[in-house]
């Protein structure tokens, strides 16, 4: 089955103004330098909670969770493919696609990679409720955030977290998710040394790092009890 290389799919999110674009499907207003809100598309509210960086070229609902970029809205919206949306948006900049001869290695390293950002999307929401929602084990999270003048919004906004302290709580999450040692490992969750394996950021406040496509790809975690074992920042 012929693929879409990621040299295409770079052009056309180059080509492509994604506040333009949501704004030729919803309404969306200015809110700020550079951003836009609108009512989300993607589940019922009256208050609007869709948010859309023209600088990032990334959107982010604050009710459903729903984020990415143009090709994404456009999959998510029309319920299509996503080559076909990619192809869709192709058009749309006048981009001729050239799709390549499936190769086998590239496929599996392609659907690593993707089994990899859905494990950093699901451990960033998981992690951020733990913050926002767990009382008294993420309250003292909670204090330092207000300390540094974090308040709810804006932790929201960035998705920050909290890694829980018994990592039995992460465990059990993870089991649910059906998401193996394995998956964990290689995702840079889960370490391994002579007694077996760890999680890597217990008890430390999650800052998710993105790429340029608004991705998840790693985490910073600050240490928020002193450990003789553990560096400040990991």
């Amino acid at each position: 089955m012929p693929q879409i290389s990621d040299e295409t799919k770079l052009q056309v999110l180059a080509a492509t103004d994604i506040v333009d674009l949501i704004g030729s499907y919803i309404e969306v207003k200015r809110s700020g330098s550079g951003n836009f809100v609108a009512l989300c598309p993607f589940h019922n509210e009256k208050s609007p909670s869709f948010n859309i960086s023209s600088s990032r070229q990334f959107f982010h609902c604050f009710g459903c969770k729903k984020s990415g970029d143009a090709i994404t809205f456009v999959r998510d919206y029309e319920n299509l493919p996503f080559p076909d949306a990619l192809k869709k948006l192709a058009s749309r900049a006048g981009i001729a696609v050239e799709e390549q001869v499936f190769d086998p290695q590239e496929d599996r390293a392609r659907r690593h990679r993707g089994r990899l950002l859905d494990i950093h999307r699901e451990v960033t929401a998981f992690m951020h409720r733990q913050l926002m929602r767990s009382k008294e084990p993420a309250q003292h999270a909670r204090d330092y955030l207000k300390s540094r003048g974090f308040g709810n919004e804006m932790a929201a906004r960035w998705m920050i977290g909290w890694c829980p302290s018994d990592p039995q709580v992460f465990r059990d999450w993870a089991q649910e998710k059906n998401y193996s040692r394995n998956d964990l490992i290689d995702a840079g969750l889960v370490g391994e040394n002579e007694r077996g394996a760890f999680l890597r950021f217990r008890d430390r406040l999650m800052i998710p790092i993105r790429n340029d496509h608004g991705e998840v790809v790693a985490f910073s975690g600050r240490l928020l009890q002193d450990r003789k074992d553990a560096g400040k920042y990991v």
